[in-house]
């Protein structure tokens, strides 16, 4: 599949224009916002020892885990709603619906993700990414998280202090690529496991022939909401330039 589509891809996309619109129509609460670290808003990160199951010793996923020190930001999880449907607007757009099943399901990894390999969401967000399009730089994998270039670089930062990640300068020109350690790998085949059970879980009642047709949705949808999100910027940018001229003209 395209790297623009690919799995790892499309949820990144989906999560992040889902955060996006909630953020733009103020869905979130601070906690929310502070707990995905949207605009670059998070908590002091702190050190916390993560207690993985020793070496030889499979944790629930079937990893032959060491523990490893991940800088982590505090957050509090939110909890669930009781009104899973939402409000009127949510339930007469499919995008607004769209935008609370992400909410729903990022909220279950924020709690998932970190039990099982001790990594934040935006970490096991890059390992995936890593994992499935390498060797990548920065700069690619900010814009395939559609995450802040500074807050992906602190991201790598600590994967690479915690023996994950694998920084290397490029061969002919400027800059560094990102691949995977083996212990990196390790870390991962868990999560990766663990990912696939919540997508089983998501799905389940879901016909083939549902998921086929849904699967054709998603990838036009992200194509759609792409092009909504260049067009958006455009008319930033636009609006930008006319306020500078107005400001010079005074």
């Amino acid at each position: 599949m395209n790297d623009r589509f690919s799995a790892a891809a499309v949820i990144s996309r989906m999560a992040a224009f889902a955060d996006e619109i909630a953020v733009k129509h103020k869905l979130y609460s601070v906690e929310q916002i502070e707990a995905r670290g949207i605009d670059g808003r998070t908590a002091a990160p702190q050190q916390r020892r993560h207690r993985l199951p020793p070496a030889g010793v499979p944790d629930t996923y079937g990893g032959d885990l060491q523990p490893v020190m991940i800088p982590r930001s505090p957050r509090r999880a939110a909890a669930p709603d009781a009104d899973a449907d939402g409000g009127p607007l949510t339930r007469e757009l499919l995008t607004m619906k769209i935008v609370r099943l992400v909410d729903f399901m990022t909220r279950g990894a924020v709690l998932a993700f970190p039990r099982v390999s001790g990594l934040s969401d935006l970490q096991w967000r890059t390992l995936a990414v890593v994992d499935e399009l390498a060797p990548r730089s920065m700069n690619e994998l900010s814009e395939l998280l559609h995450r802040d270039a500074g807050q992906v670089s602190r991201s790598v930062k600590a994967l690479v202090a915690a023996g994950l990640l694998h920084r290397a300068n490029r061969k002919g020109g400027p800059g560094v690529l990102i691949t995977l350690t083996l212990q990196g790998r390790s870390v991962y085949r868990p999560v990766a496991r663990l990912a696939r059970d919540r997508n089983a879980a998501i799905i389940a009642g879901l016909r083939a022939g549902d998921i086929r047709v849904l699967e054709r949705c998603v990838i036009a949808m992200t194509r759609n909401a792409i092009a909504e999100l260049a067009r958006e910027r455009d008319l930033e940018r636009a609006s930008a330039g006319r306020k500078r001229r107005q400001r010079n003209s005074r």
